[in-house]
């Protein structure tokens, strides 16, 4: 009897952590009880019930908002807008309409669409919604999550703070994601500004598609989910002679500059794809905060 009791209290307690966190919650669970009742006085015992259609779910972005939304979760609408924009970067935010967290989001993301939308599309997909696509189709682990698309590869997560000064400094790194680096001089000047710099040359002669080139973009793509706040910077350079004096002396070569100790090659022998690219970059970049933790 004891137990039964503690396990009544837990389940209890957890319940009562949840709604103060979404307090939305116990909104819609009400709802959903005074439509059962009302449906059980509608239909006495005996007669054919009518089963309950939740309705369609309110915006929860402006007519006027520069953010499009698919309140039912309605992914051919949302393949068919990116298809009909023709846009190179995109950034979709999936949410609940009653959740506490995505209706904060939502005005971040709002601001950072007033911001950036001449260059990204922005798009809220109601992920809740039973009887929407996005529902069976996406996985939606909690509410709200961004991803953030380009070039209609497969979409990297936001993992940063959803605040509109982060977003929109995730965004600009997204719409360029290597830098380009022309002389020594620009050269010094990124690597002043960050503790590592990922660096790699590829030869452009015959071809504006190098080999290996959209393999290493992906992997700087990859790179700002795994550090959204104080990402690697991912160059490149097409000038052989400069690639040369900096030790890269055949296209696809990549070195990792590190301002606090001896600088990398990244090995041939390994496969030149994304996955490993970014697995050399985070395990071997070094930053200031490391090395004065190695010292105190």
């Amino acid at each position: 009897m004891v137990k039964g009791l503690d396990w009544f209290r837990n389940k209890w307690m957890l319940l009562k952590e949840i709604m103060a966190r979404n307090p939305e919650l116990l909104s819609l669970f009400f709802a959903l009880v005074l439509s059962g009742i009302v449906s059980h006085l509608d239909n006495p015992k005996g007669s054919k019930a009518t089963p309950y259609v939740i309705p369609i779910p309110p915006k929860i972005f402006d007519h006027e908002s520069p953010v499009i939304e698919f309140t039912t979760g309605d992914m051919t609408a949302v393949r068919n807008v990116i298809a009909s924009t023709g846009a190179e970067v995109w950034i979709i935010m999936y949410y609940a309409h009653w959740d506490a967290y995505s209706l904060e989001t939502a005005k971040e993301f709002e601001r950072t669409a007033e911001k950036m939308s001449d260059q990204v599309l922005f798009m809220a997909v109601n992920c809740w919604y039973p009887y929407g696509a996005c529902r069976h189709k996406v996985t939606v682990p909690y509410f709200p999550i961004l991803f953030t698309h380009r070039d209609s590869r497969e979409g990297i997560q936001y993992t940063g703070l959803q605040r509109a000064t982060e977003m929109v400094d995730h965004l600009k790194r997204v719409c360029s994601p290597l830098k380009v680096v022309q002389d020594l001089e620009s050269l010094r000047l990124l690597r002043a500004q960050h503790d590592a710099v990922a660096l790699a040359y590829f030869s452009f002669e015959g071809t504006l598609a190098p080999q290996g080139l959209a393999s290493y973009q992906w992997a700087a793509m990859q790179h700002l989910e795994k550090d959204p706040v104080q990402p690697t910077p991912f160059a490149i350079i097409t000038n052989k002679q400069l690639a040369r004096t900096l030790g890269l002396t055949n296209s696809m070569s990549i070195t990792l500059l590190r301002n606090f100790n001896v600088s990398l090659y990244y090995p041939s022998s390994r496969e030149f794809k994304a996955k490993p690219i970014v697995e050399f970059v985070t395990t071997h970049r070094e930053s200031m905060v490391q090395w004065i933790a190695l010292l105190v």
